[in-house]
């Protein structure tokens, strides 16, 4: 019954959103109203499979593990299409995010090219570019279902609570289960990640995707496999068209992570990071991924890039315009301060516009895990560094571009989902180890024998017993 009244709801709201986003027609509301439908009965079939299982599985921690995802995504699937519903049933999504109509018009030049009714061009910014898979996807989703905002929204929301999947299997894999629910959960709720998954922009699949990578090369360090190798170039290359300097981070980070090794198996890592070295210069060589990136690799390009971003910014929104990182003293001076803007920024007294303001409850949340964020990093790299090579090198790198390039708080706010995801990680190691470490004390304390106050006077006075 609670979930025929989750999917009521959702249902409504979904119907206000696609009569006010601009679709093509009752078709497009259709068929949005349908793949709801299918995704919540799909879920629920899912529940009830819990139900069914023998008392073994019941039992078992794997099935226990799936269960939780289960309901985890479900409960984030719900939210995000909430929200969603919400943000374009009153047009809020032109202010959260004005890129959403560089998104929905290239993809409906790609949807109408597919009909066959006028060439495929793009916007000049995106020309001879092959940052376009998320133009296809949206094309083809219109060209399937209708035209309407909502059909890759509602992908997105589906996108952002499968996040949770790769977080988990990440922390597992580092620090067990309690740590893997807790990092799991906070990816999956955590505001600024899942409003960026509300919206028509392709920020959830490329941190789904980038996780996913993570995930693959740490299995691949554990257990190498001809499949997963194929696998992990296989997300590379749709990370590539997608984000091309997260494509050459990711893909570097990795063959680094693989050439650190694994302790005892240090020349199969190697083996391995030179199969991945391969795999990358053909990637870069004959599909062109990267190639524009690699010939403006540098901090004067570095430096006009952070001016045209403080440029673009209103005044409440710009920092530090005068800072020049051309020269390598400067970048480095200039590191720990931008590093400062791009992991704390908005700070609450800077909230002069009202989108920073509404950013102040995601920003004080992110300043409420820093803790056990760090935490659990300092845990995991005193006992499992190697192990954790390839999370702690891509949140180092991108935090480092990101906190040279970027001059606008705006975009700050939107870019730093790409490493508060990996974040959560640590997060989920530190808040598993305050909950031990307080179990463990209420543990000493129940068991400590009580102290007197002086020696040899009793605790408590002895009261005659009335029976004797």
């Amino acid at each position: 019954m609670r979930l025929v009244i989750v999917a009521l709801v959702i249902l409504v709201v979904v119907l206000l959103a696609v009569n006010s986003d601009g679709g093509s027609g009752s078709g497009t509301g259709f068929a949005v109203l349908a793949l709801s439908g299918f995704m919540m009965l799909g879920v629920a079939l899912l529940l009830n499979a819990r139900a069914i299982a023998s008392p073994r599985e019941q039992t078992d921690p794997a099935h226990a593990d799936r269960y939780f995802l289960i309901k985890l995504m479900l409960a984030g699937f719900i939210v995000r299409v909430v929200v969603a519903g919400i943000i374009h049933a009153l047009g809020l999504y032109s202010t959260i995010a004005p890129d959403e109509g560089t998104f929905h018009g290239n993809g409906l030049r790609f949807c109408l090219w597919l009909k066959g009714e006028t060439p495929f061009r793009l916007t000049s910014r995106y020309v001879d570019s092959v940052q376009v898979g998320y133009f296809y996807t949206v094309g083809t989703l219109y060209y399937i279902f209708g035209v309407g905002r909502f059909i890759p929204v509602l992908l997105n929301c589906v996108i952002g609570s499968m996040t949770a999947v790769p977080i988990f299997r990440i922390t597992r894999e580092l620090h067990g289960r309690e740590s893997a629910r807790a990092a799991a959960t906070l990816t999956t709720f955590f505001p600024s990640v899942m409003l960026w998954s509300t919206l028509l922009i392709r920020d959830s699949l490329v941190i789904f995707v980038m996780v996913w990578i993570i995930s693959l090369v740490m299995d691949l360090r554990r257990e190498f496999s001809l499949m997963k190798l194929a696998t992990f170039v296989g997300l590379l290359m749709v990370l590539g068209t997608l984000r091309q300097y997260l494509f050459i981070i990711v893909g570097v980070c990795a063959v680094f992570s693989f050439l650190i090794g694994k302790a005892g198996k240090t020349g199969r890592s190697v083996v391995v990071g030179m199969l991945a070295i391969v795999a990358l210069f053909a990637v870069v060589r004959y599909a062109g991924f990267g190639v524009w990136e690699l010939e403006r690799a540098s901090l004067q390009n570095l430096a006009l890039q952070r001016q045209f971003n403080s440029s673009v910014a209103d005044a409440a929104g710009s920092f530090r315009p005068e800072v020049d990182i051309s020269e390598p003293v400067a970048a480095l001076t200039y590191l720990p301060i931008g590093m400062l803007y791009f992991l704390g920024s908005p700070f609450p007294w800077q909230a002069l516009s009202t989108t920073q303001f509404m950013a102040l409850p995601d920003v004080l949340f992110w300043y409420l895990l820093l803790p056990p964020i760090f935490f659990g990093l300092g845990h995991i790299v005193r006992n499992r560094f190697r192990d954790a090579s390839m999370v702690i090198l891509c949140i180092t790198a991108v935090t480092v571009l990101y906190s040279l390039v970027e001059g606008n708080v705006g975009i700050i706010f939107r870019h730093r989902a790409q490493v508060i995801v990996p974040f959560m990680v640590f997060a989920g190691v530190g808040i598993a180890l305050r909950r031990k470490k307080k179990a463990s004390l209420a543990e000493a304390a129940k068991t400590r024998p009580a102290v007197r106050a002086f020696p040899g006077v009793p605790l408590r006075r002895e009261l005659p017993d009335p029976v004797a």
